[in-house]
């Protein structure tokens, strides 16, 4: 796969930023995943305090639908 978006250089001296980066990253990862795939992302959702399946297509507006 690969990355065509310019990513900005990692900053290692703050670790804490780093580790958001890496995190970010990693999200980003699985949502493009779900996107070309199809499989929902199953995650927590603060609003509604459950957990849901989100759908992401292309156009990139999620659609959330409660799991139960």
């Amino acid at each position: 796969m690969k990355n065509t978006a310019k990513s900005e250089p990692i900053d290692y001296s703050d670790p804490g930023r780093y580790a958001l980066k890496a995190l970010t990253d990693a999200v980003n990862k699985l949502k493009e995943e779900c996107r070309r795939t199809g499989r929902p992302l199953i995650v927590w959702d603060p609003k509604k305090k459950k957990v849901v399946e989100k759908y992401y297509r292309k156009s990139k507006k999620p659609i959330v639908k409660p799991l139960s």
